[in-house]
């Protein structure tokens, strides 16, 4: 009985034992039911939250067009799918190698333009776009960013340490590429990575459609604005309100912190400025014209296309454009030139200027080509016209200048056609012709100009030909007229004619100076220089006359004398004073009272001394070589007598005991001088002959006049003897 209780618990035991496991492990299946069943609905109530997030992304890009507002409403609900502290889309330009951020929201990396290109070498946008798939980048060290993306760095020190980039694709096509950035570690994973495929598949397409849409619209915009601004130019010809609308219009398609228009001259090599909109800029120079060496304009007008310069440093600035300097100063970090090309020359360059760095892309270089393009012309002819205005004010500012001179002027003035015909005159014509303005414009030059002489009609057209062709050519015309007054009475005119151009006509300007005055100084003067000329040739004669007494006298005294030496000296004195009467003589013959042919004076000398030394029976010859040149009596005394001492001491000394010989007289010139040279065959100058020391009154004489001639002597004792005297050429 015992034994059988003690079964009978052990068994009991073992039976509850097993109801309890039972209970354990239906409980146990019960809880892992459960914990599946929870799972579930939050996989569900994720996924249906997916999904209401994917619904509204695809309400959203399938109900907006405008490109802005998708990627901001997109963030907004990719926010409560995909956790981010900065998310962008970028687009890839794998032709050019770059990448840039298109739309950017959260953390600002300062990156200046939200379009501003990067190399795209490097980065993760790379990676996602090569491989066609996600990338999920969540790096643990700065090392590792530089080894795998540096393109990824400046993010990584900004503090993002977890990226997500996904491909967006449409149509074959790589739209953009989809950046997810937290700063968080790890903070994304392979469902989050799922997630932003399915997001990036869904909004592609219309991304794209937005895209193409912006694109368009844009496009249309600019097209209108550019169309304006050709209006602008056309509508007015006020040129600063032109330029004040046109910057005002170009703001609206490319932003600029300055704005430039230089015209360029491209003879002269320099630019001056025809507009310019911005603040005040200390440094920079104002003047008329500036030099294009060095300047970005100077670029543009060598290069002939549009130059983009992005301003690094100070050192970099100064450079490359030290003309940039004053902008660089006053906070310029970007500026675009864009040339106006007009009928093949580049006539103008525009310059845009922004205190941001790398404010202008290729997008702004190809838009601000447009621009220029369109309105190159218009500006071109607007230019002209301007020039033309400035010319025709400048002109009407001219003439009225010169009419309130002519009409002040003394002496009459008369405004002619080609043909002679008045289209204007002065007060004083009209009073000293005694004709009114009215009559005056009626008449023609000849009605009023008389000549002197008698000249046919055709002599008279031939010669105002050739007066109007002269002035063409730019001279000035002489001529002496008579005008004949209204009543009949004539006087001398000294008429002055100069071509002057009104416009594209052309006119000639006459000034008629009453001479009667003049004319009757000149006839006293003349009356006057005749009765001097008579008076002066009777001098003359006179001095000759009384010479030739002198001569005489000598002659006489000479033959009295019973003293050899005595009568040689009164001979040389005899034959001195022949030769300046000589002189005298030739004046009172030549019709040049002060000045006489030396040429013509030589061989008469020479004939008087060939009789006078009898050399014909001594047979010595004497020779005359000259050039025709006139002296002035202050030169030719001197001459005259250097030579007759010359001549009659190679007479006296050359030709011993009837030697034969021959005698040279020779003047020639050089440049400005004049060479006289008295040469001879016979037996040359002593051995004790000095000329630094002369000891004859002949030498001495010789040595004086060479002195008054401020010429030089040179004597050769060679075969003979000559005497060479270089003189200045006198007036």
């Amino acid at each position: 009985m015992g034994g059988n209780l003690e079964a009978m618990r052990a068994e009991l035991k073992q039976l509850d034992q097993g109801l309890k496991q039972q209970v354990a492990d239906r409980t146990g299946a019960l809880t892992d039911a459960n914990r599946r069943l929870e799972a579930e609905v939050e996989q569900r109530k994720l996924l249906a939250e997916e999904n209401l997030v994917m619904a509204e992304i695809g309400k959203i890009t399938s109900s907006e067009l405008d490109i802005e507002q998708i990627y901001q409403r997109l963030s907004e609900e990719a926010q409560k799918l995909i956790p981010f502290h900065r998310v962008s889309i970028n687009y890839a330009d794998l032709l050019a190698g770059t990448v840039s951020n298109h739309y950017v929201a959260g953390l600002d990396l300062g990156e200046g333009h939200p379009s501003h290109a990067v190399p795209i070498q490097g980065s993760l946008t790379e990676a996602a776009i090569s491989d066609l798939s996600g990338k999920l980048y969540q790096p643990l060290s700065i090392q590792e960013v530089m080894r795998d993306y540096p393109g990824l760095i400046p993010n990584y020190q900004a503090g993002l340490k977890s990226f997500l980039a996904v491909p967006m694709i449409a149509n074959a096509a790589i739209t953009g590429v989809l950046l997810f950035q937290s700063a968080n570690v790890r903070a994304y994973t392979c469902r989050h990575l799922d997630l932003a495929v399915r997001l990036a598949s869904q909004i592609a397409p219309s991304v794209a459609n937005a895209r193409l849409y912006a694109q368009r619209k844009q496009a249309e915009e600019e097209t209108a604005a550019i169309a304006e601004i050709g209006r602008i130019f056309s509508s007015s010809l006020d040129i600063e309100t032109v330029w004040g609308r046109f910057t005002e219009k170009l703001q609206t398609l490319i932003p600029f912190d300055w704005v430039f228009v230089h015209n360029i001259d491209p003879d002269k090599k320099v630019f001056t400025r025809s507009c310019r909109r911005g603040p005040h800029i200390p440094d920079l120079q104002e003047s008329d014209t500036y030099p294009l060496a060095g300047s970005l304009s100077g670029k543009v007008f060598e290069a002939r296309q549009s130059v983009l310069f992005n301003v690094n440093s100070r050192q970099e600035a100064i450079a490359s454009l030290p003309s940039t300097k004053p902008l660089f100063l006053a906070g310029t970090r970007c500026m675009l030139g864009v040339p106006f090309i007009s009928a093949g020359q580049v006539i103008a360059v525009l310059i845009l200027a922004s205190k941001s760095p790398d404010a202008y892309n290729q997008r702004e270089v190809d838009l601000a080509t447009r621009v220029a393009y369109q309105v190159a012309g218009t500006i071109a002819s607007s230019m002209h016209f301007i020039r033309l205005r400035e010319t025709e004010k400048a002109l009407r500012e001219s003439e009225e200048r010169f009419r309130q001179v002519v009409n002040q002027a003394a002496d009459p003035f008369y405004l002619t056609d080609r043909h002679g015909k008045i289209v204007d005159v002065n007060e004083s014509a009209c009073t000293v012709l005694g004709y009114s303005r009215e009559e005056l414009l009626k008449l023609g030059v000849g009605d009023f100009s008389v000549d002197s002489t008698y000249r046919s009609p055709e002599t008279i057209q031939q010669n105002s030909e050739a007066r109007w062709q002269a002035l063409t050519k730019g001279k000035t015309v002489t001529v002496e007229r008579m005008h004949r007054r209204k009543d009949g009475t004539t006087f001398p005119v000294e008429v002055r004619i100069g071509l002057i151009e009104f416009g594209t006509q052309r006119y000639r300007l006459s000034m008629a100076r009453d001479i009667t005055s003049r004319r009757q100084s000149e006839e006293r003067i003349e009356s006057s220089l005749k009765e001097k000329e008579v008076l002066l040739k009777e001098v003359n004669h006179r001095v000759k006359n009384n010479l030739q007494i002198i001569s005489s006298l000598l002659n006489l005294q000479s033959r009295e004398s019973l003293d050899e030496p005595a009568q040689k000296i009164l001979q040389d004195s005899r034959d001195r004073i022949k030769a300046m009467a000589l002189i005298h003589e030739k004046l009172y013959e030549s019709e040049d009272l002060s000045r006489i042919d030396f040429g013509d004076y030589l061989r008469s000398l020479a004939s008087g001394m060939h009789e006078s030394y009898g050399l014909g029976s001594r047979q010595i010859d004497l020779t005359i070589e000259s050039v025709s040149t006139y002296m002035a009596i202050d030169t030719a005394i001197p001459c005259g007598l250097m030579v007759n001492e010359l001549v009659s001491n190679a007479m006296k000394h050359a030709f011993p005991a009837g030697q034969k010989g021959h005698i040279n007289v020779s003047l020639s010139s050089h440049e400005d001088r004049l060479i006289l040279s008295v040469r001879d065959d016979g037996v040359g100058l002593p051995d004790n002959f000095s000329a630094r020391a002369p000891q004859t009154l002949g030498m001495k004489l010789i040595d004086a006049l060479v002195s008054q001639l401020d010429g030089e002597l040179k004597i050769t004792n060679e075969n003979g003897t000559q005497f060479e005297v270089t003189f200045p050429i006198g007036d």
